[in-house]
């Protein structure tokens, strides 16, 4: 879209023209009949949606986009500790993994804000965080329990029956009954399977979390006076010591959960833009007009570029859209007089990931 800035008595009107805006220059004795003046276009818009998955390892929060009505949430709940052992002879018990839990229909609301709550992986003979999203009831899945400090007793896995979804799985067991290592730990529960549970030392709970790279396995047993080995992300149960001496020898911590969530973004698109009048030295108020499917309710961040005179690129600015297909934004005053055409170069609307389409028509 073109502005141009002329003295103060003249007025200027805007009329569309292909993908921008031109203004023409008028007198001020003009501006009593232009008031009366509407100029409309109606273009087209293809309209479509793209999937996006945002992962969390720590605690956050997730906006909701504009547009988006529903995700589908997967957790991994924390792997638990393994024994500490100050026994000559103790071989400590594993850590449980954690549960696996989902829901894939959850509705949520644009603009809001909702809780992340990443499960810590369990210390030394404690229990693994439990990991959720929105509220502990919504979606939830269990972590890990630990070992018993200086005893081989395991900690179960994560369980699904306290775990919040749709799906539910439980973590593996801790190992016990190690007759040459300390016992290892039980590995995480996943989509489709619950995790393994550890039967010793060296058979570590297997784990089967999903995440191809972070397959969330119990930690193997270890050698008399050594400490335990932390959990393998995620959710992995830790290992228990095992004490030669009097000197206390920590169990392995287990490992951290984990949290996906997934959403449909629409792709933002508008049908026109226009702007009001404005003399030299004021500021242009910017309409983007498009489908109300295409244009949804929501805050936006638009990133847009001006030309010479007045070149910048990369700018960008809010605008609310409180009526689905209609939204609008001020520019200040710019300081060069003459023809400048703005470009809106994307729309984005929620956090960090959220959903941003980039613009190619009647921008």
């Amino acid at each position: 879209m073109d502005f141009k800035h002329v003295p103060s008595n003249q007025l200027t009107m805007i009329t569309p023209y292909k993908n921008k805006i031109t203004i023409a220059l008028f007198f001020e004795r003009l501006m009593s009949f232009l008031a009366g003046i509407f100029i409309f276009t109606i273009l087209t818009s293809s309209y479509s949606f793209s999937q996006t998955t945002q992962s969390f390892t720590t605690s956050s929060t997730w906006i909701c986009p504009a547009g988006v009505t529903s995700v589908n949430v997967q957790c991994w709940g924390a792997g638990g500790g393994g024994s500490s052992t100050n026994a000559t002879g103790i071989r400590g018990g594993g850590g449980g993994g954690g549960a696996y839990a989902a829901n894939t229909a959850i509705a949520v609301t644009q603009g809001t804000t909702y809780t992340v709550t990443i499960g810590s992986g369990g210390a030394a003979n404690t229990a693994g965080g439990d990991t959720w999203f929105s509220t502990a009831t919504t979606v939830m899945a269990k972590g890990g329990g630990g070992g018993t400090n200086n005893t081989a007793t395991q900690g179960a896995g994560g369980l699904a029956s306290a775990s919040f979804g749709a799906t539910r799985l439980s973590g593996g067991n801790g190992g016990t009954g190690s007759s040459t290592n300390s016992n290892a730990g039980g590995g995480a529960a996943g989509a489709l399977l619950a995790g393994g549970n550890a039967t010793g030392s060296t058979t570590v709970g297997q784990g089967n979390s999903g995440i191809t790279s972070n397959p969330g396995t119990g930690a193997a047993g270890v050698a008399a006076g050594n400490v335990g080995l932390i959990g393998v992300n995620y959710g992995g149960g830790g290992s228990g010591s095992f004490s030669n001496s009097t000197t206390v020898r920590a169990g392995g911590a287990g490992a951290p959960g984990y949290l996906t969530i997934t959403w449909t973004c629409p792709t933002y698109a508008l049908t026109s833009t226009t702007a009001n009048p404005v003399c030299i030295g004021t500021a242009t108020n910017i309409t983007l007009n498009g489908l109300a499917a295409a244009l949804p309710v929501g805050t936006y961040t638009v990133t847009y570029n001006l030309s010479a005179p007045n070149l910048a690129s990369g700018l960008t600015t809010s605008m609310t859209v409180s009526t689905a297909g209609t939204g609008s934004f001020s520019i200040g005053a710019l300081a060069s007089s003459g023809t400048t055409a703005i470009t809106i170069v994307s729309l984005k609307t929620g956090g960090t990931t959220g959903c941003s389409s980039t613009l190619n028509a009647n921008n």
